[in-house]
């Protein structure tokens, strides 16, 4: 079996936000995810995300939400040479 090295999460607040271009290679892994919601829109490349019942592979366009404590495991589509995600932590209001 496979270890993952954790990667660390934002800074902790209302909203967090950011885009990059990755290549290849890059992946992030949370076990126990984040404690705020993770909406990623993305605007160019292919990104990967695996879950329990197998993996989605999302293409320029689409968006993807991460519940609370949902396990993060994503990255570049391994298949494509990049990927540009614009992401968001957030803490809806009550």
């Amino acid at each position: 079996m496979a270890t993952h090295r954790e990667t660390p999460s934002p800074p902790f607040g209302p909203l967090v936000s950011g885009t990059y271009r990755r290549g290849a290679r890059f992946s992030t892994y949370r076990e126990h995810g984040t404690h705020d919601w993770v909406l990623v829109y993305n605007l160019s490349g292919r990104g990967r995300y695996r879950h329990a019942e197998g993996e989605i592979i999302t293409r320029q366009g689409d968006i993807i939400l991460l519940k609370p404590h949902t396990r993060h495991d994503y990255g570049t589509d391994p298949d494509h040479t990049h990927w540009e995600p614009l992401w968001a932590h957030f803490v809806p209001r009550p």
